[in-house]
């Protein structure tokens, strides 16, 4: 009969640690990658499908609950623009230009990039994507609408819930 050494318990112990510990961690996504895809996927014309996978749980939560009286009001009344109007206002100005990323500022945790929508030749707008860091990842938390502090997306998501939609 072979005994098996203590040592040998100890080492599988620590690598079994290790492991959890490795997967349990989400890779670092860089910031600024957060928001080409944002740009790239507006681009596109798909960021009202896919983005869930750049926000962050809190700013789901308030875009899934517009999108349930969207839900309720179009049973109600199918042909009529619901809470949501166009889709989710991701943008601060309802009129579709070309995203492309600006500046970053950037903290440990939190991260304010400029993205700047072109409209033609000398026609631009701009807003700030507001990111945290969670769990090793950088997600958007809000977008602040153009150079107005008090217009944004987070807000814009609260006034509609707040509305009567029958």
């Amino acid at each position: 009969m072979q005994t098996s050494s203590p040592l040998k318990y100890i080492v599988v112990a620590i690598l079994s640690v290790v492991a959890l510990n490795a997967s349990a961690k989400a890779p670092d996504t860089p910031a600024l990658q957060v928001a080409k895809q944002f740009c790239a996927w507006h681009n596109k014309n798909q960021l009202d499908r896919r983005y869930r996978s750049l926000v962050t749980p809190s700013l789901q939560d308030k875009i899934r609950k517009v999108e349930l009286l969207e839900g309720k009001f179009h049973k109600k009344h199918p042909n009529e623009k619901g809470p949501l109007g166009d889709g989710i206002p991701f943008r601060g100005l309802p009129d579709w230009g070309t995203c492309r990323v600006g500046n970053i500022r950037k903290t440990a945790n939190t991260a304010t990039i400029h993205v700047l929508y072109k409209y033609s030749r000398t026609e631009l707008a701009s807003d700030h994507l507001i990111l945290k860091k969670e769990l090793g990842q950088w997600k958007i938390d809000d977008v602040l609408y153009g150079g107005e502090m008090n217009r944004s997306l987070s807000r814009e998501l609260q006034i509609v819930t707040t509305q009567k939609w029958e």
